[in-house]
């Protein structure tokens, strides 16, 4: 109301100065305000757009007394539109353009002939007469235009408040449909004019009205906030503009914080789409020749209406909306609601164009209870194009494209495995359901999903798998792009998490669909060839037997307990050690060691920094050594070399590689001579590990160890020497077991070997057997792939025999 006459008021006070400079009209003139002054609609920053029609006679004084106008409006700084035209040029442009027929029925005068003036408003109204089905037709075809051009209003983060659909464009456009009988009115008055037409319900004028004059509002203060014309309702401008018209924060301390700037885009996006939806369903009952009717015995359930309509082939701008009725407040669905709902979903765009209709009369909230937190709500990232719901919805659609029309091999194949779409369709509409402004928005979403499901009634498997889907529809796309995939670990942990084959198929395809639903960024070839390679790897692991049901749910429970051990540790630092952690020390650890550890990797080692954390060993007289360093080729070797030269002996040890890559390796071990290590000793140890990354080469550290070997020889073990090179236990690994006598600085001359060859030991289990050792490597490549070179296998395993024959 208040933008409506501020608006006018401004009109009226440059009608005033107009006439005034137009005064007196010449004769044979008239002088008409059309476009959005001839609305009376001024804002801050609108063109003032005139069309000075004269019958032809004397062309110089009808331009001279209309540049006695524009000039001094020119010099106040106004935008000032105009055109010179007669009465049968106005005809020949309207003829050719819509907008400039529908400028004519805008057209209100301001001075001059009466006669003219009429015969103005006759040309628009004989070509409306004449041409009304092209009328109509061009209309929608311009509605579509804008569309491709600026989108919708209340799908936007930044919205064109008056070219976008649901904008002020298409508000106008129920005007002009309601023309018929050369009445031009008012914008209010078109919406009455449409109503009484039956081109719109009630509801539907009621919304027609409500949204005019909020788009009113919001457009004036934008362009009082930035001091320019723009209809574009930027990112920069929004927090201005929402303190502007007088919003604040929203948080009620048990809903969703509602910033200022985000429930102006949600009150935004609540009014527009009602707007595009009275415009939509106006202008198809104008093409069919067809008038708002009765309610009639419509299902009043409002699932089960949109269902039977849909099913009818009855598009949703054709429904009158004061015949659908909001659904009664949050109650256990019936197995019909519920069966509905998914059929819904599964008829893709058409399905979800009859949910928002549902959103738009209010009757999909109380049914889905968490869909209010998530309406319009703006998703402020450089990723994502669509506020939450419509983000939500979108998911749905293309999943639902893809179970039935998929568009390239690897979804093809997941298709066939997804043996309930049901839950693949509910797991994407609900995937999001978490992002509501506060707290980590996937394990909120597990528990706002978990109360949805129960109360559609999905129990058991089915909603096993629909919360599975929800809390790791992440996994696929964040591992894939932001760790390495070369890492078998990381490709066993992701196993783990996602349990089976099946699973795996779906999560996949709402991956796709997900990222589809984002925007561009989500779907470059690069990103989406990362995902498909994940997903060959994690299924191979499968198909290997790396990841069974068992493993998985053996390393989910080992997890548990070390995450009750970790209670007391700082909760970002737990959850950052056990995602950083691979599955192998899962399987390894125990509670008590990751209280340590947690310790060592949280914050990371900074490049060249070693930690140590020691204590007593599980058989007496040994002790357990963890380092912590950054890993690199040859890491191990050094760490062996600074045993050794401190004179201790490695009985076992445990290599593990986090996941940003961080080398963890456990050492269980007893001095040279057997006796309990003192003070100075374990000073030793600590000063030999300091200088790990600064110390001399390799050859410079085997003589000092060969010096040593000698001071402490022990008698040579008849044990054989063997190396076996198995290609077959992992498929991102080359696994290298070594059998040997142990002696002093033994593990330092394997691995060293092994950074001579330029093999990365990503993890290494050493075990003492008396006087044998067994230890076995998983090596890489500099590529990261398992060694594929068979001659330079020969060659790593001639290397090893010969260090272990020292």
């Amino acid at each position: 109301m208040v933008a409506r006459s501020l608006a006018a008021r401004r009109a009226r006070v440059v009608d005033r100065t107009v006439v005034e400079l137009f005064c007196p009209a010449p004769p044979g003139t008239v002088l008409l305000a059309v476009g959005g002054y001839g609305r009376r609609q001024l804002s801050p920053g609108s063109d003032v757009d005139l069309l000075l029609v004269h019958d032809g006679a004397h062309v110089e004084r009808p331009r001279a007394a209309f540049e006695a106008v524009l000039y001094p409006l020119w010099d106040a700084h106004l935008r000032v539109g105009h055109a010179l035209r007669t009465v049968d040029e106005c005809r020949a442009l309207a003829t050719d353009r819509v907008d400039a027929l529908t400028a004519l029925l805008t057209a209100r005068r301001l001075s001059g002939s009466t006669r003219l003036f009429r015969a103005v408003q006759g040309v628009a109204s004989s070509l409306i007469e004449a041409h009304r089905a092209g009328f109509v037709d061009a209309l929608a075809e311009w509605r579509m235009q804008r569309e491709l051009r600026a989108g919708r209003v209340g799908d936007r983060i930044e919205p064109d408040l008056k070219e976008a659909l649901g904008g002020m464009r298409d508000l106008q456009l129920l005007h002009w449909l309601s023309i018929g009988d050369g009445t031009f009115a008012a914008a209010d008055e078109g919406f009455r004019a449409a109503m009484r037409t039956g081109l719109l319900d009630h509801v539907e004028a009621r919304w027609a009205k409500q949204a005019w004059s909020f788009l009113l509002l919001v457009r004036e203060a934008l362009q009082r906030v930035t001091g320019d014309a723009g209809n574009r309702l930027s990112a920069a401008s929004q927090d201005a503009v929402a303190v502007a018209l007088g919003y604040e924060d929203e948080d009620s301390g048990e809903g969703p914080a509602w910033p200022r700037a985000d429930a102006l885009l949600r009150d935004l996006a609540v009014a527009s789409r009602r707007a595009e939806l009275t415009t939509a369903a106006a202008l198809d009952r104008s093409r069919r020749g067809e008038r708002v009717g009765r309610a009639g015995d419509a299902d009043p359930r409002p699932l089960l209406a949109a269902r039977g309509a849909l099913e009818a082939g009855a598009h949703p701008a054709r429904a009158a909306v004061s015949s659908s009725r909001p659904a009664r407040p949050a109650r256990p669905w019936s197995p019909q609601e519920a069966d509905a709902f998914v059929e819904l979903l599964a008829a893709g765009d058409r399905g979800s164009e009859w949910l928002a209709v549902l959103d738009a009369v209010d009757a999909l909230a109380p049914l889905l209870p968490p869909w209010l937190a998530v309406r319009g709500r703006p998703q402020r990232d450089p990723f994502h194009t669509y506020p939450v719901d419509v983000h939500l919805l979108r998911t749905a659609a293309e999943l639902a494209r893809l179970l039935h029309r998929p568009d390239e091999p690897f979804a093809a194949r997941a298709v066939t495995a997804v043996d309930d779409a049901r839950v693949l369709l509910l797991g994407g509409l609900l995937h999001d359901i978490g992002k509501i402004g506060r707290r980590d928005h996937v394990r909120l979403g597990v528990e706002l999903a978990t109360s949805v499901i129960g109360r559609m009634g999905i129990a058991g498997t089915a909603a096993g798998d629909v919360l599975f889907l929800v809390a790791e529809h992440l996994l696929l796309s964040d591992t894939a792009t932001r760790r390495d995939l070369q890492d078998e670990d990381l490709v066993v942990r992701a196993a783990a998490t996602i349990g089976d084959p099946r699973r795996l198929a779906m999560l996949y395809l709402l991956t796709m669909a997900d990222a589809r639903a984002t925007g561009p960024h989500a779907v470059s070839q690069w990103r989406l060839g990362l995902i498909r390679e994940l997903v060959a790897k994690v299924q191979r692991a499968f198909g290997a037997g790396l990841m069974d049901a068992d493993r998985g749910a053996a390393l989910r429970d080992q997890e548990r307990a070390l995450r009750g051990a970790l209670e007391s540790a700082e909760p970002q630092a737990t959850e950052r050690f056990l995602e950083d952690v691979p599955p192998a020390y899962l399987s390894w650890a125990q509670p008590s060691d990751a209280q340590e550890h947690v310790k060592l990797l949280i914050p990371p080692p900074a490049r060249g920094e070693v930690r140590m954390a020691r204590r007593a060993g599980r058989i007496e007289g040994t002790h357990l050594v963890t380092v912590a360093a950054v890993d690199r080729v040859g890491l191990l070797a050094d760490l062996a070399g600074a045993f050794a030269l401190a004179r201790y002996s490695i009985l076992s040890a445990q290599a593990f590689t986090t996941e940003s890559g961080i080398a963890l390796d456990v050492f269980e071990v007893r001095t040279v001579t057997g006796d309990d290590p003192d003070v100075a000793r374990w000073k030793r140890l600590e000063d030999q590990l300091a200088l790990v990354g600064t110390s001399p080469p390799f050859d410079d550290v085997a003589r000092r160890i060969g010096r040593l070997r000698e001071e402490h020889r022990a008698r040579r073990s008849p044990a054989p020497i063997e190396v076996r090179v198995d290609a077959g236990v992992s498929a991102f690994s080359t696994v290298i077991e070594v059998s040997a006598p142990d002696r002093l600085g033994l593990l330092f001359d394997l691995t060293r070997t092994f950074a001579a060859h330029g093999l990365d030991v990503h993890a290494a289990r050493v075990a003492t057997y008396g006087p044998r050792v067994i230890d076995v490597f998983y090596v890489t490549a500099a590529d990261g792939e398992p060694v594929r070179d068979t001659g330079g296998l020969e060659e790593v395993k001639r290397g090893l025999v010969a260090a272990a024959e020292g």
